[in-house]
């Protein structure tokens, strides 16, 4: 077990031979990033599932669409210092 950043990550072998396999709930910017840097460390014969109740990634940031360009959006409301 690891806590990094406010993130708490279970790591678990099963068998010698297997890969590993992980499952991260959110996909905020929290679990996107442990996602990315879990593959890196990992390696592509990892299986790592992302599991996310709203049916979207980004979490609080979020995406909005203005005349056909796409803008983030929620991370200045996130944090006092960027308003």
């Amino acid at each position: 077990m690891a806590i990094s950043r406010g993130i708490l990550i279970f790591v678990a072998v099963v068998g010698a031979m297997e890969a590993p396999r992980v499952a991260i709930v959110g996909s905020g910017i929290g679990g996107s990033s442990a996602s990315v840097y879990l593959r890196r460390k990992l390696g592509h014969s990892s299986k790592i599932d992302v599991y996310e109740k709203d049916g979207h990634t980004c979490g609080r940031l979020g995406l909005i669409r203005v005349a056909g360009n796409e803008y983030n959006s929620g991370g200045c409301v996130i944090h006092p210092r960027n308003m």
